[in-house]
């Protein structure tokens, strides 16, 4: 695999982000992780490890998720109560809204039973998703896939627009709508007149998109990682 040029630096809005967020972690020992999604075109800034593992192995990676927002602004005009901060919120390709809460050690099932039943009491709220630590744990192994193979993707952002990215897309959606399924090795090989790299990261981003299904949950992204198209 052949390197691909340029990468694109760190804005000056994003690296204050990162000192602020760092400086406020006071004594807190939670690492900061900084991602491009492909599924919403955007860097989020993530406080924790338990962020990342619900970003990447709970939305980024869910065929299902069309849009998703880390720590999202919820409107006040509402008639139910959120008993506490949404982690997250998405947005599914049925067009169904989504809210996703990390619960901490701390909050026992009593909190989330007490929550599920009012969710109950007000059909128009949002479906919840409690997400416990248990949750998070078996996610995690998935998210760090992810979280590897995120990187493929992010470099098609240099070349947005471009006559070059426009063709290669294109040959690999005609590629994996005609195959259907198969290997990214047999799908690289179909494509062997075009950029390996640039191949990769689409196909990450047809996975981000819910376009194509890759099956990470039993092993790393490689030549012999199953792919079938989705629908």
């Amino acid at each position: 695999m052949t390197d691909m040029g340029h990468r694109t630096t760190l804005s000056a809005g994003i690296r204050n982000s990162v000192r602020d967020l760092y400086k406020q972690r006071a004594h807190k020992n939670e690492n900061i992780w900084l991602i491009y999604s492909l599924k919403t075109d955007r860097d989020w800034l993530l406080t924790s490890d338990r962020e990342l593992v619900l970003c990447l192995g709970y939305l980024e990676s869910n065929p299902n998720i069309e849009h998703y927002e880390i720590n999202p602004e919820i409107s006040k005009d509402r008639s139910y109560r959120i008993p506490r901060a949404v982690t997250a919120s998405a947005r599914t390709y049925a067009g169904e809204v989504e809210w996703y809460f990390v619960m901490s050690d701390s909050v026992g099932d009593a909190v989330i039973t007490e929550t599920a039943d009012a969710s109950m009491e007000h059909p128009s709220r949002p479906k919840c998703n409690f997400i416990t630590t248990a949750d998070l744990k078996s996610k995690a192994t998935l998210a760090v896939r992810w979280l590897n193979i995120l990187s493929f993707g992010a470099e098609l952002r240099n070349l947005v627009g471009s006559p070059k990215l426009a063709a290669h897309e294109s040959a690999t959606m005609s590629a994996v709508t005609a195959i259907r399924h198969g290997t990214i090795r047999s799908l690289l090989n179909d494509l062997h007149m075009f950029d390996e790299m640039l191949i990769l990261g689409l196909i990450v981003k047809f996975a981000c998109k819910g376009k194509v299904v890759l099956a990470l949950e039993k092993r790393c992204f490689g030549n012999h990682t199953e792919w079938i198209l989705n629908g």
